[in-house]
């Protein structure tokens, strides 16, 4: 990332989180908005992106789908992503355990459950320590 370009985002989730997001990050990041898993994948492959934010909802569920294209591609294994529920789980403790623990066994630097009920001094803190994290990580390559 060039230290002068604002970190670019892109949000993949349904419309009321990335109207949330977009809400939270603007004026902070330039933050790319998404709906469906093609245009997502295609902007991840075509795009110079910082963060991807990808919800459990997003489009029909396919979050893991999109984390694991992405994370078994050599040329996009580098770019950090964040899972996140927005709303209120429907699963029991031990579903959402295990969506929490495969988000990150499959590499998401976070997973962030009931992002409805964070503030937005705290979803930015956690979106500027993942490109943080990020940026270290690729300087020393």
């Amino acid at each position: 990332m060039s230290k002068h370009r604002v970190p670019r985002v892109l949000i993949a989730d349904v419309a009321e989180a990335v109207e949330r997001l977009r809400a939270v990050l603007d004026g902070h990041y330039e933050v790319i908005e998404t709906l469906n898993y093609d245009d997502a994948l295609s902007r991840i492959k075509n795009e110079e992106l910082d963060l991807v934010i990808v919800g459990d909802c997003f489009d029909e569920s396919r979050m893991f789908e999109l984390l694991g294209t992405v994370k078994m591609e050599m040329k996009m294994l580098h770019l950090p992503f964040i899972c996140f529920r927005h709303l209120h789980s429907r699963w029991s403790p031990a579903t959402d355990q295990g969506i929490r623990m495969t988000a990150e066994m499959m590499g998401a630097c976070k997973f962030i459950e009931d992002a409805h009920k964070l503030s937005d001094e705290e979803i930015r803190h956690a979106v500027a320590e993942c490109i943080s994290v990020n940026q270290v990580g690729a300087a020393a390559q």
